[in-house]
């Protein structure tokens, strides 16, 4: 091979991989955009987008009439909300948590639900957050800022507190755990949280008063897997309609039962 041709030949390799840098950006920055619907059901605008992802609004429009012809948005006028192939791509991730299971727990958490008669909750920890795999509600449940699919800070929610008092080394942050406050109930003193924390493996249970929100009360308990706490079942009322004692007998049987079915009959410790 001559110079000419060594030199035309680096100019090619130099091509390629400044188009495959500029492909994976696009990826990125189109991910971060489905990701910024995250949150909201509400449709969301070109400029609001724009922001999020912190890029020119030519290139919002570009991706998201990628995205559209992918069927992954659709869009209304000027908004874009995303498409049903999200959900089904969301549905079919596996098991749909640890062990699938949501769909081992959703038996046992139609029980508790017709058993209490308040919300449940069915949840893991997930970069420091609550997660939540599963919510039956009623028409005369209490209104809780809860979503399947959604997150909420850990430490402002009682199945948040338990899911941080038995975690694994690695599943939290590195540091003091990771707060927000939602209402002027929510414990974010480090210190405070850590004894809360400690206070949840002696007991087996977590609560909250108005930490996620005025007027709601919550008790939550782990479920167990080979001796280790792979997600959380609560109970959510008004403060008025909480009654502990109740709410955790049935928490227990609920839990006892996923842990069976999951192939594990006992928390730690055996």
């Amino acid at each position: 091979m001559n110079a000419q041709d060594e030199r035309m030949s680096t100019v090619s390799r130099l091509d390629s991989t400044e188009m495959f840098l500029e492909h994976t950006s696009s990826v990125q920055k189109a991910l971060q955009l489905l990701d910024a619907f995250r949150g909201t059901p509400e449709p969301q605008g070109v400029s609001e987008l724009a922001k999020h992802v912190g890029v020119p609004k030519s290139t919002v429009h570009r991706l998201l009439s990628s995205l559209e012809r992918g069927a992954f948005v659709v869009r209304s006028g000027q908004l874009y909300r995303l498409a049903p192939r999200v959900f089904e791509l969301g549905n079919v991730v596996a098991g749909r948590g640890p062990r699938g299971i949501r769909n081992i727990a959703l038996p046992f958490l139609a029980e508790l639900y017709a058993a209490s008669g308040h919300n449940v909750h069915l949840a893991v920890l997930s970069e420091g957050e609550v997660l939540y795999l599963e919510k039956i509600h009623g028409h005369g449940s209490v209104p809780v800022p809860s979503a399947i699919g959604g997150r909420l800070p850990a430490n402002c929610s009682a199945i948040g507190k338990v899911l941080m008092a038995y975690a694994r080394e690695g599943d939290l942050p590195s540091g003091n755990p990771r707060v927000a406050r939602r209402t002027q109930y929510s414990i974010t003193e480090p210190g405070r949280l850590r004894s809360q924390l400690v206070n949840i493996r002696v007991r087996g249970e977590g609560t909250d008063l108005q930490e996620a929100a005025l007027g709601v009360a919550c008790l939550a308990v782990p479920v167990f897997a080979d001796g280790a706490a792979v997600a959380a079942l609560s109970i959510s009322s008004s403060t008025r309609g909480f009654i502990p004692s109740v709410f955790r007998r049935l928490l227990d049987e609920a839990s006892r039962g996923i842990t069976t079915a999951l192939g594990s009959g006992s928390g730690p410790g055996g």
